[in-house]
Parts: C-alpha cells; structure tokens; sequence
C-alpha cells in the first residue's frame, strides 16, 4: 500500500521546511496508520485519515476512504512487517509530502511474499491535528 507504514528507527531519514514537531507528529500518524491497517482497524483508520483520503494508483480509478477500509477489512494477508526507508518529508503550513521506499513483509496462503515500493504521502492539518488526505500507490505500475 502506500506509506501507511511503521517508521524504521534504524532507516535513512531527511527533513525539509516546517517545525520539528509538526515532523514528529506526522511520524506518529504514519505509525498509526501502520498499526491500524495490520490490525485491520477500521476505528483507527477513520482517525488518521481525513473524510475526503483517497488512495490513487496511476491508471486506475481513485480509491476513496469507506473503499479503502474495506479493502485493509477484506485483504487475505497478514501483514507481519512494514517500514519505510529514506523518508523526506517537507512541511509547509497545514500541509506535509512524505516521500520514500516502502518495505513490507506479509503471508498469503502460507507463503511470505516481501515488497518494496516508492511512496508518496499528502498530509493535512485540520483543526491542530496531522491526517493523510491522499496517498499515491505505485505497486501496479
């Protein structure tokens, strides 16, 4: 999926404009994220991502939030790890681009399938509080 993924401590990250702590916060809803979408938890996932997400894949049609909780509901995997590697995240005002490599490791029918992909994030802030309003996902392309 795209960088709805636990932040590796140990990963290359840099960071570009806004405060540190609008960075950090960020950091935390992506961990968030992370933890809802392995957990299959649809209440976790309305909290970190806006009314209005959307999933877009090049050449195929937008995924909005309500399609996308059922599809981390109805996945037939269990998602064992996920991280991100060289992390930037540039921050200016009420909105944030995270921009890295995604790794993950999941089993599908007793085999362990491992990916890596490119990601892109667009993070708002509404009310005081970090969201993911849009993500780009480039498994297919």
């Amino acid at each position: 999926m795209c960088a709805l993924q636990r932040l590796d401590p140990g990963a290359t990250s840099r960071y570009h404009s806004g405060r540190m702590d609008d960075r950090t916060l960020i950091e935390q809803v992506a961990q968030a994220i992370t933890t809802a979408i392995a957990a299959k938890d649809d209440r976790a996932l309305v909290e970190n991502l806006t009314p209005d997400f959307v999933l877009r894949r090049p050449g195929a049609e937008a995924m909005t939030l309500a399609k996308f909780i059922a599809a981390v509901r109805d996945q037939p995997l269990e998602v064992m790890s996920v991280q991100l590697e060289n992390v930037e995240i540039d921050v200016t005002g009420d909105a944030a681009i995270a921009t890295g490599i995604q790794t993950s490791q999941v089993r599908v029918d007793d085999e362990t399938v491992h990916d890596r992909q490119p990601f892109v994030d667009w993070f708002v802030k509404i009310n005081g509080r970090w969201q993911l309003r849009a993500a780009l996902d480039f498994s297919d392309w």
